[in-house]
């Protein structure tokens, strides 16, 4: 079985619960610039959401296919783990099909049930290749009909399958390519970047706008004022805060990009409840609105 956990967030520009200062946790700028940086940022966020869309089903299917050789034929899935709990033990119960879409009997049946075991970590990816499954090799397509899932709790959930749980090994690649070109985009501008604390948008601004007491201030009050009993699941979440700085010192148009969306809302009310002003940035000796973007990760157990 081969496994792949899938915290796609938690590879990108990151920054430690209470970390000590580090040029590396955020970005300046020049190099990079922010429409960027969003670009590529909303690109990822979009190409997460067929993941994200099979969270009703309890489990996403990214691909399920007939394997085999000119005697027998197999089975492959793989499986993404939209829910809050690990999974244990996974059955699929499928029927094999002739190239003009009649089930094929063997035994005395027409439906095998094939077990994999896990563990498949919430937002985990999980494969498994079954063989001789039938001893034909006439099957060309695999008909799914119930899917049971074992947690780690032993609870049991038993699910009939639905095309809406079906991802598609072309959507789970975007998603991947997006990630890999958002991380590059990022790693391309971190080993230019000044040791500053703070991405911003405008090159041109003399004074980059600062929270008192700087960022490890403002990391320090996130984690106080954040309300854990909200998150309902344990795991390391990461989110990107993204706002505006306005010219009074007050926050706005705040934006969070994550995977966990107890997390992403939790930190959006975490920033607004902070309500010290921040330093504006200047331009031409005058405060100016700017972009602010700061990536949080935490850990719940």
């Amino acid at each position: 079985m081969k496994k792949l956990l899938l915290i796609l967030i938690s590879s990108c520009l990151i920054a430690q619960k209470i970390p000590e200062p580090n040029n590396s946790d955020v970005i300046s700028s020049p190099p990079i610039q922010v429409d960027e940086y969003e670009k590529l940022d909303n690109e990822f966020v979009e190409s997460l959401r067929p993941l994200i869309a099979t969270t009703k089903y309890g489990l996403g299917i990214i691909n399920y296919r007939a394997t085999g050789d000119e005697y027998s034929t197999g089975a492959m899935f793989k499986i993404y783990n939209p829910s809050k709990k690990t999974i244990k033990y996974i059955w699929f119960t499928v029927g094999g099909e002739n190239p003009v879409g009649d089930l094929v009997g063997s035994k005395g049946s027409f439906y095998k049930t094939v077990k994999g075991i896990g563990p498949v970590e919430p937002n985990g990816i999980a494969e498994w290749d079954f063989q001789y499954l039938w001893f034909t090799s006439i099957i060309e397509t695999l008909r799914m009909t119930t899917i049971k899932i074992q947690y780690m709790d032993n609870t049991v959930k038993t699910l009939k399958y639905n095309e809406g749980m079906y991802i598609g090994n072309e959507a789970y690649e975007n998603s991947l390519s997006a990630l890999y070109k958002r991380n590059q985009y990022i790693e391309t501008a971190k080993k230019q970047s000044d040791s500053q604390d703070y991405l911003n948008n405008n090159s041109e601004i003399e004074q980059q706008a600062e929270f008192p007491g700087g960022i490890i201030a403002l990391r320090n009050l996130f984690e106080k004022k954040f309300d854990s009993s909200q998150i309902t699941e344990a795991g390391n979440f990461t989110t990107n805060l993204s706002f505006y700085i306005e010219t009074d010192g007050s926050i706005s148009d705040i934006k969070a990009y994550g995977l966990n969306e107890e997390f992403n809302n939790q930190a959006i009310i975490t920033i607004k409840s902070i309500n010290n002003k921040w330093i504006p940035a200047k331009k031409e000796g005058k405060y100016v609105r700017s972009k602010y973007n700061v990536p949080f990760k935490m850990n719940f157990e």
